[in-house]
């Protein structure tokens, strides 16, 4: 095998390199190898730590999208962590955490549906940004920070006024999103993920089957793009500029964040509760 070599003459340092000359076809055979082997893969995912995990996760991506092999893989992983967790006795965990499954869903999600993304909430997203009375916000402590005031009647009315109007915001969103075009024009390899993990899920926890169907879709799709539109390149900047802003201010940024836990909490059906008590009115 040919070898790496290093010689040091005074302070000048000269490389001579051999090793990668047939690197093309070397990286070519290992990952066709990777693709044809896929235990070979589930060991590999192992030995990746938690902090190399989003890296790994986009780096696996780009690859394997290359091959064609990428959804059988992500198919694989997906069983495997299933598996694992009914096994542990940790359904609720099944494709909860930041595992490398949940990284690479993720990853992956974000490159196919880009632009479903930009098609499907621009206009929506854009008009929350742009629309500087919309307030979302139920705290009783940071509406009193935001009036001056602590009077519990005023603090009760303008809670009652967010409410309606998240409400009102949340439902129009929601019809959006969940209208039988918006789904028809879903990419299909997303479609093919929630496929996955319905037919696996559906044979070792049945009874988690929408939940984590909904929870792909939101959490690892839809949220992101909703709490941070900006990295997704979804907003209308050109709108935004006739209404002279450049930037999501916090406010919009705390409306848009309190919009993606509705969505998140509806998709997963579960009601808010003591850990975030303000939100108990929208159950």
């Amino acid at each position: 095998m040919a070898t790496l070599e290093v010689s040091v003459s005074n302070e000048n340092v000269t490389w001579k390199c051999a090793a990668f000359m047939d690197s093309a076809s070397r990286y070519h055979k290992m990952i066709h190898f990777l693709s044809s082997n896929l235990n070979y893969i589930q060991i590999l995912i192992g030995f990746i730590d938690a902090a190399e995990v989003d890296a790994f996760a986009s780096s696996f991506v780009r690859v394997f999208s290359r091959t064609g092999s990428l959804l059988p893989l992500i198919r694989t992983l997906i069983e495997d962590e299933v598996v694992k967790k009914c096994r542990a006795q940790s359904k609720g965990a099944i494709l909860r955490d930041n595992s490398p499954i949940s990284r690479i869903e993720s990853a992956f999600v974000r490159e196919v549906g880009r632009k479903y993304l930009q098609n499907l909430l621009r206009d929506k997203l854009t008009q929350l940004v742009i629309n500087p009375d919309i307030d979302f916000e139920l705290d009783p402590i940071k509406i009193a920070k935001i009036l001056r005031d602590s009077n519990p009647k005023m603090v009760e009315d303008r809670i009652e006024q967010n409410k309606n109007q998240f409400l009102f915001y949340a439902q129009d969103f929601f019809d959006h999103i969940t209208s039988q075009e918006s789904i028809e024009a879903i990419p299909r390899p997303i479609r093919a993920i929630a496929g996955f993990t319905s037919e696996i899920v559906s044979k070792h926890a049945p009874e988690s089957v929408t939940a984590l169907i909904g929870g792909f879709i939101m959490l690892r799709f839809l949220s992101p793009a909703i709490a941070a539109p900006e990295s997704a390149e979804i907003l209308n900047y050109e709108e935004m500029n006739l209404h002279h802003i450049s930037t999501i201010t916090p406010k919009i940024r705390r409306n848009l964040v309190l919009l993606t836990k509705l969505l998140q909490a509806v998709s997963n059906g579960v009601y808010f509760g003591s850990k975030e008590q303000y939100m108990t009115c929208m159950n």
